[in-house]
């Protein structure tokens, strides 16, 4: 038996895969400033490690586990602007979801993964759990925030610098807390400056990795209306 189809669901389904093409290209692309914002993460820690203050060990620097976590957690909101087009759930989910495991894949790469579990159990100062939970809701609130911003026309990157600078002082503020809460020997001055370069400059650099995902998007759809 023939089933009739149905023109306008037809044409939908074609109109759909252009706007899917258009985003997942915007992610794609997205993959380079991700790259280069965890570089300069790592390289302005490796300048707070250098300090004369600083103690060994103080300041985590690993450029390894830095761009790792800048291209997870980036490209996971990346991922959630492609995948839920830019509804604000769909990247709350995708930070909810990408930013903890970001954390543990950018731990596992400095260490091997028995070490990573025995830090995870018995380490000093904050459970790596715990912070891995505050990432999550951090990155939740930021995917939501960015993906407001995204649903409207024409937001400028001010509008985007603003929501990971907001996100990053409320929940790096969280994580700040606890440590001082739990392990205050461990606070020092280029403890304090390294949580502002991965709490406050990063959260704000990936908003705008994400607010370039969606330029990029809106100026494909402009050049397919010509």
């Amino acid at each position: 038996m023939l089933h009739r189809v149905d023109p306008r669901r037809l044409a939908a389904s074609v109109k759909r895969s252009p706007s899917a093409r258009r985003h997942w290209a915007a992610v794609l692309a997205a993959a380079g400033p991700s790259l280069v914002l965890g570089v300069l993460t790592a390289l302005l820690l490796r300048i707070i490690a250098q300090l004369p203050v600083a103690s060994a060990n103080a300041v985590d620097a690993d450029p390894f586990g830095r761009v790792t976590w800048s291209l997870i957690v980036c490209l996971s909101l990346g991922a959630g602007t492609a995948i839920g087009r830019r509804r604000i759930p769909a990247l709350a989910t995708a930070g909810l979801i990408g930013a903890p495991f970001a954390f543990i894949v950018a731990r596992s790469v400095r260490r091997a993964s028995v070490e990573l579990l025995k830090v995870m159990e018995t380490g000093a100062g904050p459970s790596p759990w715990v912070l891995a939970a505050i990432k999550g809701i951090e990155y939740a609130f930021l995917g939501a925030a960015v993906g407001w911003l995204g649903r409207r026309n024409e937001t400028r990157p001010p509008a985007y610098l603003a929501a990971g600078l907001i996100s990053g002082l409320a929940f790096g503020g969280a994580n700040l807390a606890v440590t001082v809460a739990l392990a205050p020997a461990t606070v020092s001055f280029p403890n304090v400056l390294a949580w502002g370069v991965n709490e406050i400059i990063f959260p704000a650099g990936c908003a705008l990795v994400i607010w370039n995902i969606h330029r990029m998007a809106r100026e494909r759809l402009k050049a397919e209306a010509i």
